[in-house]
């Protein structure tokens, strides 16, 4: 039987992920959810995405897809399991995983299907069921190779956790389906050659329940490390084996239990436990780490090497149902420099539901943040410069660098699942039941693209100043839907064969809408468009959205006189602006004048910030220029200490979002 078990292991554990496109949960072993080597979707064409097919399976989806070979993957809350042509949208083959059963208490949510996501690996898909089983699944046929049960769902039992492959093993966490009642929580690690023998860690005495893995473990494979984060329990008293609400660093191979986080006390009383999985990332110059979300609002950085705290930083109000808006259960993305992650509203006194954040991964700043109509509960992915963000109100895609909004759409309604991004085209699953593909259909001669005239992106303002490129545009006329459906004309500024500029409207409702443009001879042009309160860009010099600054220095010398001075200075030639330094005088007082756009809807001048060489410099003036339509200025005090500092960045945020970056020089 040896030789026999031996070749099993072979054919369908040992063929090596780097053949599937989107293997597992969270792309990888580290759950990055960055998609580095993609570029098909970028900044300057996301505005045309398009739906390329729609398919619904009749049940609510909460498990996002998993792709391998041109097929997708994924469960529904009906028990059943889908393959999916991911050309077509056309449904390959279905089979029942399970369902778990109604709680005998009334008042506790019902019992569901599929959440977890599946795993292929050769001709098999492996894929935690309904019904707290873990199944094994011919790729082509659907047919059942082998079905392992982990716990009974009568109890109460059930497999958020998706199925991780690693070291010829699969392992899955079990948990509850609610905490009525509770179960106890465990580890599990099955070997696919002797399915039938799991090797179970519980992670509560057998007279406790609690400490359930309602996350999916993430996996250091130079370390062979495994990191998992523990829901609530009926204690958390490690010295006894009860380990609720912790951060745990496990032996792979053994599940040795090797270091631990315990989440404070008073939220452990309070039920405010672990939300999102773990991810495990490496800050530029920085050592090993491993970040995780809680109920209670904060993303929580640790050392990988011992689980102590490097840093925490709040990004939500607590609570116990981050699905109301509050809290966060979504899994961070790491893109090499940035954690971006999702959750509840910040502020209970505002008007929104949800935001997104991207945070410095090594101090745990806050480069940017958006706040969103609804909760964040899936992942975010970032993929080639972009941030794509499912919530409760739809699908968003967002500027990396900036934060800006770029494009959203909200047929579909509410998404717990995350966006899967292969060769150009993502993957969409939403509670409704729909799954859908969506992509950049190829230019034509009528492709029409629309940006911001100071930052190039695709995210615009009301009386913002735009840019549109195409074919035949000289002497053409544009109009703009908003985003209530309206029409209206725009100013055009100034058109060429390849280029308009025009004005968004100044009562342009936000939302997502369209630009028109006519040619002379009477053809068309459209494209999306997002409008939004703010997408603030500063004007440079080139006219190209970076490098030196289309600005102006006003020097104070010590009589109080004041002399304007430029701060670039431009050949003949298209381009060839460079810095002209700064000399800040012998009183070190002087104002820079920023030039941009899509700036003047602030909510508040207190959210309206600069800074010039990494150094914050207050504001004096924020809004509209006032002698050219749709040109904003921004009057910013130059501290002394910038004095000899050569060309800095200078970056402006309103309400959350950063400009496009330029620079200045100072002798």
């Amino acid at each position: 039987m040896a030789p026999a078990r031996f070749l099993t292991l072979g054919l369908t554990v040992c063929i090596p992920l780097t053949a599937q496109t989107w293997p597992m949960y969270l792309k990888d072993l580290t759950h990055s959810s960055f998609v580095a080597p993609e570029t098909q979707l970028n900044q300057n064409q996301i505005s045309n995405l398009q739906r390329t097919w729609d398919l619904s399976v009749g049940a609510p989806l909460a498990s996002a897809v998993t792709v391998s070979n041109g097929v997708l993957y994924f469960g529904d809350w009906s028990g059943y399991f889908h393959a999916v042509n991911a050309q077509t949208g056309t449904e390959l083959w279905q089979t029942f995983v399970g369902k778990a059963p109604d709680p005998e208490v009334p008042d506790c949510d019902p019992g569901i299907g599929v959440t977890s996501q599946a795993t292929v690996i050769g001709n098999t898909v492996y894929v935690g069921g309904g019904d707290s089983a873990v199944y094994a699944l011919d790729r082509a046929t659907g047919n059942q190779t082998w079905r392992v049960p982990l716990a009974d769902p009568a109890s109460g039992s059930y497999l958020w956790s998706s199925i991780v492959p690693y070291q010829n093993a699969l392992y899955v966490g079990l948990a509850s389906l609610g905490d009525c009642p509770l179960v106890r929580g465990a580890i599990v690690r099955i070997d696919p050659s002797d399915p039938q023998q799991p090797l179970i860690r519980y992670l509560m005495d057998p007279d406790e329940t609690g400490a359930g893995v309602w996350s999916t473990p993430a996996i250091n494979a130079a370390t062979n490390m495994m990191f998992l984060n523990t829901g609530n329990g009926d204690i958390q008293d490690i010295d006894s084996g009860n380990w609720s609400e912790a951060m745990l660093a496990v032996d792979a191979g053994t599940l040795e239990i090797k270091a631990s986080f315990l989440l404070p006390a008073d939220e452990v009383d309070a039920d405010l436990d672990w939300g999102s999985s773990p991810t495990l990332f490496t800050p530029p110059g920085g050592v090993p780490m491993v970040a995780a979300t809680g109920k209670d609002g904060v993303l929580y950085a640790l050392q990988q090497s011992d689980l102590s705290l490097v840093w925490k930083t709040e990004i939500a109000i607590g609570c116990v149902d981050p699905q109301a808006g509050c809290g966060s259960l979504s899994t961070p993305a790491f893109d090499g420099t940035t954690l971006f992650v999702g959750g509840g509203v910040r502020d209970s006194a505002g008007d929104f539901n949800g935001s997104l954040w991207a945070i410095r991964a090594s101090d745990g700043s806050a480069i940017w943040m958006r706040d969103l109509d609804g909760p964040v509960i899936a992942p975010v992915t970032v993929a080639n410069g972009l941030v794509l963000v499912s919530s409760t109100t739809g699908f968003e895609i967002f500027h990396a660098a900036t934060g800006q909004l770029l494009w959203h759409d909200r047929i579909n309604g509410a998404m717990y699942s995350q966006p899967v991004v292969v060769d150009g085209t993502i993957f969409t699953t939403y509670i409704s039941g729909e799954t859908a593909a969506w992509a950049i259909p190829p230019a034509t001669a009528a492709t029409l693209y629309s940006f911001s005239a100071a930052s190039f992106l695709s995210s615009l303002a009301p009386g913002a100043i735009a840019s549109a490129f195409g074919t035949g545009l000289a002497g053409a006329s544009v109009t703009i839907e908003d985003g209530a459906g309206t029409l209206t004309k725009a100013t055009v500024l100034f058109s060429s064969s390849g280029q308009i500029n025009y004005l968004v409207p100044d009562d342009a409702a936000t939302g997502r809408g369209a630009v028109t443009v006519t040619t002379s001879s009477g053809g068309t042009l459209s494209t999306a468009l997002q409008i939004s309160d703010v997408a603030p860009g500063i004007f440079a010099a080139n006219g190209n959205a970076k490098g030196v600054a289309a600005a102006q220095a006003v020097l104070i010398s010590p009589d109080g006189s004041q002399q304007y001075v430029a701060v670039a200075r431009c050949g003949a030639a298209p381009g060839s602006c460079v810095a002209q330094p700064i000399h800040l005088g012998t009183t070190g007082q002087a104002v820079l004048i920023l030039y941009g756009t899509g700036i003047r809807g602030f909510t508040s001048s207190d959210n309206v910030r600069c800074t010039v060489g990494g150094i914050s410099a207050p504001i004096l003036y924020a809004g509209p220029q006032d002698t050219f339509a749709g040109l904003d200025q921004v009057n910013v005090q130059l501290p002394a200490e910038l004095a000899g500092r050569g060309e800095v960045d200078v970056t402006l945020w309103v309400d959350g979002q950063l400009s496009n970056t330029v620079t200045v020089s100072f002798q």
